[in-house]
């Protein structure tokens, strides 16, 4: 079973998972879930750093020692990212975010999902104030696992799946964009070996 279906996890539920509070049980199932269900999970890039710099406080806070926790941080980001994809936000959408944020840092996550337009998606967190710039639905995770559960929630039983073009792009876009990247850093417009590589995952 295939819902379509994206979630996109914030740092305060990712922080509680780690540290077995308040929703981290719900949060676990949640992801379980998700993961058997075909549902995409996704990170914001803009949170990694803030996600990094927190957990590590909280670590120390809660006394473990300054030596382990940037291994053991790391650990976690390293595990968190095997089941989850990244969702950038491109530069060109800055001033715009930055002009309708209440909140900077939440806008961000929220105008990264602009991307996953074209599907049913929501973010996953405990701010019950979160700035979803009134583009994306905000859950806590006990809504987001009831959201996944429902079937029937975003669709339209009159349209039949043929080819699942979302599920197709979100698969090759990470590629296409390093390959990109590549051939800008290169510099090679014509006839570079980079040009070639591009040119060949375009055509598949």
């Amino acid at each position: 079973m295939n819902l379509n279906k994206h979630i996109i996890l914030d740092v305060n539920v990712i922080i509680d998972l780690w540290i077995g509070n308040n929703s981290a049980e719900i949060t676990e199932k949640l992801i379980d879930e998700s993961v058997a269900a075909g549902v995409k999970i996704w990170v914001a890039a803009s949170m990694l750093p803030t996600l990094d710099y927190v957990a590590q406080r909280v670590f120390k806070q809660k006394g473990l020692p300054a030596n382990k926790v940037k291994s053991l941080v790391n650990s976690l980001i390293q595990n968190l990212l095997s089941f989850t994809s990244v969702l950038t936000n491109y530069g060109f959408n800055q001033k715009d975010v930055y002009e309708a944020a209440d909140d900077f840092e939440d806008a961000q996550i929220a105008a990264a999902a602009r991307s996953l337009a074209s599907s049913p998606v929501c973010i996953v967190t405990e701010d019950k104030q979160f700035d979803t710039l009134k583009e994306v639905r905000a859950f806590t995770p006990a809504e987001a696992l009831l959201w996944i559960r429902d079937e029937n929630h975003d669709s339209n039983s009159s349209v039949i799946s043929f080819i699942d073009l979302s599920a197709q792009q979100h698969a090759i876009l990470p590629q296409i964009e390093k390959s990109i990247f590549t051939v800008l850093r290169h510099g090679q417009y014509i006839m570079g070996k980079e040009i070639i590589e591009l040119e060949s995952q375009l055509q598949e």
